[in-house]
């Protein structure tokens, strides 16, 4: 019997991962670049070791990592208020929390709007450079 939903078998299939197979996660374990097509084009060209790193792996894994970290700059905004309010560490997130419990409205519209506009400005500053370092993105028309 198919699967319920009528896509096909209901048996999960098996993703190679063998002598020879396909297994997306085997660059990443074994830390070489093997497997990735701009990496293996290269190695074919005869470039080998640091250079291969530097030149053509690290510039396709920049831009990805340039980007979490500026989405991870919005969870530290967020744990800057939690912190300073534990440790009464004065701050932007202290005196937002000093705002709310004095039912300042002024003052919380004025610092949320800050916080959302730092934390938008680090988002495309994030989304610029992880464009520009990519060198799949920058080619693209």
């Amino acid at each position: 019997m198919g699967h319920p939903a009528g896509h096909g078998a209901s048996r999960a299939q098996p993703r190679g991962g063998g002598p020879g197979g396909d297994d997306p996660a085997r660059p990443v374990l074994r830390g070489r670049g093997r497997g990735l097509a701009y990496a293996e084009a290269a190695r074919l060209a005869g470039v080998r070791g640091v250079r291969l790193a530097l030149r053509h792996i690290l510039p396709n894994a920049l831009g990805p990592v340039v980007q979490v970290f500026a989405v991870m700059f919005g969870g530290l905004l967020g744990g800057a208020v939690v912190v300073e309010t534990i440790f009464n560490y004065p701050g932007v997130g202290f005196e937002l929390q000093q705002a709310v419990a004095n039912r300042d409205v002024p003052m919380v519209q004025g610092l949320a709007l800050a916080l959302a506009a730092l934390a938008l400005a680090v988002l495309l500053l994030g989304d610029i450079v992880g464009t520009l370092v990519n060198p799949r993105l920058r080619s693209a028309p």
